[in-house]
């Protein structure tokens, strides 16, 4: 299970075990608790899927902080 992190550096990328679910999905919460969409996919699809609830099954998610004007 791979966390993509779309921050001010690029991208930061997190790797959890499978087994370790009760790590990622306190780590989803943070993140989106924070103001970031998840979108989630399996691998080898090409598309993501908008979601609001962690995916144990999901093999990547990608966070996409909130847009900010200024």
């Amino acid at each position: 299970m791979k966390f993509q992190i779309l921050d001010h550096t690029g991208h930061t990328t997190i790797d959890f075990d499978k087994s370790n679910v009760s790590e990622a999905m306190a780590k989803f919460n943070e993140i989106v608790a924070a103001g970031s969409t998840a979108a989630t996919r399996k691998a080898g699809d090409k598309d993501y899927t908008v979601t609001k609830s962690f995916d144990p099954t999901a093999d990547e998610t990608l966070f996409v902080p909130r847009m900010q004007g200024g």
